[in-house]
């Protein structure tokens, strides 16, 4: 009789070169096993290690999700009992280190990349890679004295998986979404305290991966692994109302360590209603709900004037209930002033047909460069196109004009972002999501030719993993 191992082996084999031979049909280069062999990541740590066993969940949240389970209780409730612990394939049950750390996968290890290896005959990606959980993923504390001592000790036990995917010729990813959730912890600690968290579980991850060339290591974070709304740009403005420094480099965490991947106009604006109302969340969504009454405004008030009112009320009534533009104003992402950003862009252009493109004029598509960066930038060439081809000027001083505003424009546009690359990084906070500490490059490659080049740099293809930039 076959062990039930056994029994899904056939299965999960064809599983995994399914998955492959997809990711490759599909223009993928860098391709992974889709982690077919493991039906669930709980059962994947009872799988793998000794030392742990299975407790029913606390009632509650996790701690890490706190600050978004206090700000919408009623959401979690419901996935909590549903979405997280209701629908797996194995039993969802957390597990808890009870007893000494120790690896004992090297089968399940074995079959998994023997699976992989098996997919990728006759196939050529560029490389391949296997996942495996950081030391800090696997479980909660019950047995050893300190947490430090915790994530060495799983940490130590982990680093045979690590080293058997690479000695095998894969990437390692090290799958660590939990990482940044230590910012939305106990909301009673300190960042200080959530900082050094983090640092802990950095050092044991680094202690587990001594010895492994860096290029064959690939890390995988990302804001919590729980599908729901967030607090994160609550937290932002929150932040900045803790000191003009962080209010002016839009400081994600009050120590100032890390900004947000956005420009500043929407975010100080919230902040500004916030101190003159109070930190909650209609102080963060009114500048939301205005900026869309002043949308709806505009374009009755563009579509008035080229065709007339009834024509400008059937625009502004179609507009008002939107689905797109109806999310963005009760979102707490600053993104309101996007539309608000382009009506004015449309209502310079539209009297630049008449008259030249004065400095006062294209200042009026600056907001839209300070909340969306070059994204905003998009509809430039068309309004530029017009005001060359309707414009009654002589065709010089026509580019002459638009040679004056794209100055104006970008000088004004990229104003902050040169006084904060300017600024020496050890007095300022990383720039977020940049690679480069740079909002130059955050305007240019995140929030401007990564939307419209996904999976591109500016400079062409993105860096590869076993390729370090």
């Amino acid at each position: 009789m076959m062990s039930p191992t056994t029994a899904r082996l056939t299965p999960v084999r064809s599983a995994v070169a399914e998955a492959v031979r997809r990711q490759v049909e599909s223009g993928i280069d860098i391709v992974t096993d889709g982690e077919q062999g493991e039906p669930g990541f709980f059962a994947y740590v009872r799988e793998r290690l000794a030392g742990f066993e299975p407790k029913s969940p606390r009632r509650g949240a996790p701690r890490q999700w706190a600050a978004e389970v206090a700000a919408f209780p009623e959401y979690y409730e419901q996935y909590f009992s549903r979405a997280m612990l209701g629908a797996a394939i194995a039993p969802h049950t957390p597990m808890v280190c009870t007893g000494p750390v120790s690896y004992r996968g090297q089968e399940s290890m074995r079959r998994d990349i023997d699976n992989l290896k098996a997919a990728l005959e006759g196939l050529n990606p560029e490389e391949a890679f296997m996942p495996a959980a950081a030391p800090s993923g696997v479980g909660t504390n019950e047995y050893y004295r300190t947490d430090e001592e915790y994530l060495q000790a799983v940490g130590e036990a982990m680093r045979t998986e690590y080293q058997a995917i690479v000695d095998a010729g894969f990437i390692l990813q090290i799958d660590d979404p939990w990482l940044t959730d230590v910012y939305g912890q106990d909301p009673a600690s300190s960042v200080a305290e959530r900082r050094r968290t983090a640092e802990t579980r950095i050092e044991a991850l680094n202690h587990a991966l001594r010895g492994i060339p860096p290029e064959k290591v690939r890390f995988h974070t990302c804001y919590g692994i729980n599908e729901g709304p967030r607090t994160y740009y609550a937290a932002v403005v929150k932040s900045m109302l803790s000191s003009w420094h962080n209010f002016f480099f839009v400081s994600f965490d009050p120590g100032g360590f890390v900004s947000v991947d956005k420009p500043p106009l929407g975010l100080w604006i919230q902040a500004a209603s916030a101190w003159l109302i109070g930190f909650r969340g209609l102080s963060l969504l009114v500048p939301q709900a205005l900026a869309g009454v002043l949308s709806v405004g505009l374009l009755f008030f563009l579509v008035r004037r080229a065709f007339g009112p009834l024509a400008g009320l059937v625009a502004g009534a179609r507009a008002g209930p939107d689905a797109d533009l109806t999310h963005h104003q009760r979102a707490r992402q600053p993104a309101g002033l996007v539309p608000v950003a382009g009506g004015l862009g449309l209502h310079a252009g539209g009297r630049n047909r008449v008259s030249s493109p004065s400095g006062a004029r294209c200042l009026r598509h600056r907001p839209g460069f300070q909340r969306q960066m070059l994204a905003a930038f998009l509809p430039l060439p068309s309004f530029f196109l017009l005001y060359f081809l309707t414009a009654p000027r002589p065709w010089w001083t026509r580019l002459m004009h638009l040679a004056l505003a794209a100055v104006v424009l970008l000088v004004v546009s990229l104003s902050w972002a040169a006084v904060v690359d300017l600024t020496p990084a050890d007095q300022r906070p990383y720039v977020g999501s940049s690679g480069d500490n740079s909002v130059l490059s955050l305007a240019i490659g995140h929030n401007g030719l990564d939307r419209l080049l996904p999976g591109r740099s500016i400079f062409g293809r993105r860096p590869q993993a076993a390729k370090p930039d």
